[in-house]
């Protein structure tokens, strides 16, 4: 595929920003002011733009530590993942994709479906829950990540994996905001 079939691909599909590659924290919080003004032409409300940009945040947090593709830089390994997003009549929909160890699948699996399970004041409940608790976190606080992000999402969590090969699957989320 060339690279002006996926431009015409994008602009036909609504894609409004995309990235893929090395997530670090430099390009995290130097690219924050430019996404952010970016996001605030596209004429959202103020809300959906916040939780727009919240979960973008949130879901670059999520590749940068726990996406098993990385790349070695300044002696550590750096996450590689993609986010999409595209826009929809009312609202977005935020596409976030990365590499995870396979041992990692059923973990995720089991969180997300407890997140999917609830209701929205099920979901902030067990958002102060696990805070005041500490349980179900990783060291980076991950178990908070994805319940950030249902929060602020119009519609329950929507994942997929896909098997890459024995020790690895390709982890996808989409969120409606």
């Amino acid at each position: 595929m060339r690279l002006h079939d996926i431009e015409v691909e994008f602009l036909e599909t609504d894609v409004v920003y995309t990235f893929s590659g090395i997530v670090t924290y430099n390009l995290l919080t130097t690219s924050s002011t430019a996404l952010r003004t970016d996001l605030e032409k596209l004429n959202g409300t103020s809300t959906k733009l916040r939780n727009l940009y919240a979960v973008i945040t949130e879901m670059f947090q999520n590749i940068m530590n726990y996406s098993s593709k990385t790349k070695f830089i300044d002696g550590k390994d750096i996450g590689i993942g993609t986010c999409v997003v595209r826009l929809r009549d009312d609202g977005y929909i935020v596409l976030m994709g990365n590499q995870i160890f396979k041992k990692d699948e059923i973990i995720l699996k089991d969180k997300l479906d407890k997140i999917r399970s609830l209701d929205k004041d099920g979901i902030k409940a067990y958002y102060k829950d696990v805070r005041r608790s500490g349980r179900d976190m990783h060291s980076q606080g991950a178990g908070l990540g994805f319940l950030e992000i249902a929060k602020k999402s119009v519609d329950k969590l929507e994942y997929h994996f896909t098997n890459i090969n024995d020790d690895y699957s390709y982890f996808e989320l989409k969120i409606l905001i």
